[in-house]
């Protein structure tokens, strides 16, 4: 009996390990993916507010 729940608790560490390691697999594949994703939406990011400035500076500079 004994024997059987230390087994099943060795069974049940393994399989929390093997867990542990694809999740963080997982996040470094996500990581590095959003990474890559952020880098193209700050470029993005970085062109819209350009634009954004010029607007400005058309429809507020001609107000005043």
């Amino acid at each position: 009996m004994l024997h059987g729940s230390v087994i099943s608790t060795y069974n049940g560490m393994i399989a929390f390990i093997i867990f542990i390691i694809i999740n963080i697999f997982i996040t470094i594949a996500y990581w590095l993916a959003f990474r890559h994703i952020e880098k193209s939406a700050a470029r993005v990011r970085k062109n819209n507010s350009q634009l954004k400035l010029i607007k400005y500076k058309l429809t507020n500079g001609g107000k005043q």
